[in-house]
């Protein structure tokens, strides 16, 4: 949206980004069925609305709000993008897949490094912090997120997402916890938490 004179990318250059990482279109998984995410943009809400675009709509998209809509596969392509260097793979459930492993953005890998250290340092001092004591035996990086749902914002979905090792990815997480109620603090990095700690007790080569 920018702010004063700082220009700001704007909904058109958000849409691009969003189509680029994959998040307005299904992932190609083997499953029936799969849903695509959707971005709002000025030409649907005139269409669906009879309303013009304001500025008010571009910050609430660009931070997943409004009329945002991502499934959590298509977000852990996305992380996985950022993760591995640029390349947005095509998830499978077959041990060999065809089709290819994926295709390589067109984005500054010093964007991407600027994007990892910005999640690890979610996890040393922020929003990911919960995470950060299992650091004896992974450095995880990650990001949270919460969408406010109801007519009256009664519900969150709270998000967590991230990659693990940080200085050499291997592992992308996605949890959604959907429609828990406003104002609770148990969100997906508590989730996340508990995983770890047990897929390290239960699965330690996942951290080798």
């Amino acid at each position: 949206g920018g702010y004063g004179s700082q220009k700001g990318l704007g909904i058109d250059r958000l849409d691009y980004w969003f189509q680029t990482f994959g998040l307005t279109s299904a992932t190609g998984i083997e499953l029936p069925g799969e849903e695509s995410g959707f971005l709002p943009t000025p030409a649907w809400k005139q269409e669906r609305f009879n309303e013009a675009w304001n500025i008010g709509d571009t910050y609430h998209t660009a931070i997943g709000q409004y009329s945002v809509q991502v499934t959590p596969l298509e977000m852990a392509r996305a992380i996985a993008a950022v993760a591995n260097g640029g390349k947005l793979v095509r998830p499978s459930v077959l041990l060999n897949p065809a089709g290819g492993g994926g295709e390589t953005l067109a984005v500054s890998p010093s964007a991407l490094e600027v994007v990892r250290e910005g999640m690890r340092l979610g996890v040393e001092e922020g929003t990911s912090v919960g995470l950060n004591d299992l650091s004896s035996f992974v450095e995880p990086a990650g990001k949270t997120g919460t969408a406010q749902v109801g007519a009256h914002n009664e519900f969150y979905n709270a998000w967590a997402v991230g990659f693990w090792p940080y200085n050499a990815p291997k592992y992308v997480y996605v949890v959604v916890m959907e429609k828990g109620p406003a104002g609770n603090t148990t969100g997906g990095i508590y989730v996340m938490h508990q995983f770890l700690e047990t897929l390290h007790s239960t699965a330690p080569e996942y951290f080798k």
